[in-house]
């Protein structure tokens, strides 16, 4: 299955599921993101996203602020794939957010 194809499913079931639609903004936003991805890399399949793949693409975020949020969406997106039996186990499930930078103490 592609990578797209996966997109499209997911966030039909998102729509399905009644979330708002601030919510489904964000998943396409964050899947345009993982196109452009696609694209230089050409891991076009749901299955060329192994955890190395997704540690390379995370290296290149420059959004400290929505970091976090960005996994999050990332993690269900590949729980939702787990679930519907296209890939045996998610490559996401033991990726951790970037730490938040320390604040100076004064």
């Amino acid at each position: 299955m592609t990578l797209a194809e996966a997109h499209e499913r997911f966030l039909a079931d998102l729509r399905a599921r009644g979330l708002r639609e601030s919510t489904l903004h964000g998943y396409a936003a964050l899947f345009r993101t993982w196109s452009e991805q696609v694209a230089s890399t050409g891991r076009s399949d749901l299955g060329d996203w192994d955890t190395a793949a997704i540690r390379d693409w995370r290296e290149g975020w420059d959004c400290a602020t929505t970091h976090r949020l960005r996994l999050s969406r990332i993690k269900a997106f590949f729980a939702y794939a787990v679930d519907e039996g296209w890939i045996a186990e998610s490559p996401a499930q033991f990726l951790h957010p970037r730490r938040p930078p320390r604040r100076s103490s004064r």
